[in-house]
């Protein structure tokens, strides 16, 4: 009885297969549904992608439009600072009268010499 295996050790390899075989497609079911979540998470990572370059575009729009604002509103006070010493210069100016010395007539006369 050399060449026969007792049935307890047929049984034995036969739930060692049996094992196997559930590892194995335990395992395949496994790297399928991994497969599936690297392919989800490809698509995602495709949208996040084309999220950022709409961001980017539109972070520059925003970016170009309040700087414009921001240089109006430059020289906007500065045409309003030159504009306020204009109107102080023109007071101080009339208030001074520097074109009338005195004379009845307003003009200034010269005394000229010969």
């Amino acid at each position: 009885m050399a060449g026969q295996q007792s049935p307890d050790k047929v049984g034995h390899l036969q739930k060692d297969v049996d094992d196997v075989t559930d590892l194995m497609k335990t395992n395949i079911t496994k790297i399928m549904d991994r497969g599936e979540n690297l392919d989800s998470l490809n698509e995602r990572a495709e949208d996040l992608k084309d999220q950022a370059k709409g961001f980017k575009v539109t972070a520059a729009k925003t970016k170009r439009k309040y700087c414009m604002k921001n240089c109006k509103m430059c020289c906007i006070l500065i045409l309003v600072g030159v504009g306020i010493v204009v109107i102080v210069g023109v007071i101080i100016l009339v208030s001074l009268h520097p074109w009338s010395s005195g004379g009845s007539s307003g003009n200034s006369t010269l005394a000229v010499t010969m």
